[in-house]
């Protein structure tokens, strides 16, 4: 059954799959659920969230360290990333909290990008969007 989303939180670089593909083998990567911190620092730390400016990875974190969580980058790109990733399937909620990759995510977080298989899954996740 498709679902019915929104346009407004929509992720700013849905543009680029293989982006999205490399932030679900760092999901697949943390053990147990995650949370928008332990994802976003994970994306962090893997180079898949880079500083604008030169600074290193610890420099940048410390930048924002006292800052609220809403105003942390790594922690709004995660939480945007994880609400896509729920609305295709590929993400659920964990009875203890946090989310972790359903069955479609993982094999979705294994496939070769680019490839057929994995261009396929993607496009099958999209088509079940219902945009409200």
């Amino acid at each position: 059954m498709p679902v019915e989303i929104g346009l407004a939180w929509f992720p700013h670089a849905a543009s680029s799959w293989s982006t999205y593909a490399r932030y679900l083998e760092v999901a697949a990567s943390i053990e147990g659920c995650l949370n928008d911190d332990t994802f976003g620092l994970a994306l962090v730390r893997a180079g898949q969230i880079k500083p604008r400016t030169r600074e290193n990875v610890e420099a940048y974190l410390r930048r924002y360290a006292g800052a609220s969580s809403g105003n942390q980058p790594w922690r709004t790109v995660a939480r945007m990333t994880r609400r896509f990733f729920v609305e295709l399937g590929w993400m659920e909620p964990c009875e203890e909290g946090g989310y972790r990759l359903t069955a479609d995510g993982v094999t979705a977080s294994q496939l070769d990008v680019p490839s057929d298989a994995a261009r396929d899954m993607w496009i099958n996740a999209l088509m079940e969007l219902r945009l409200k």
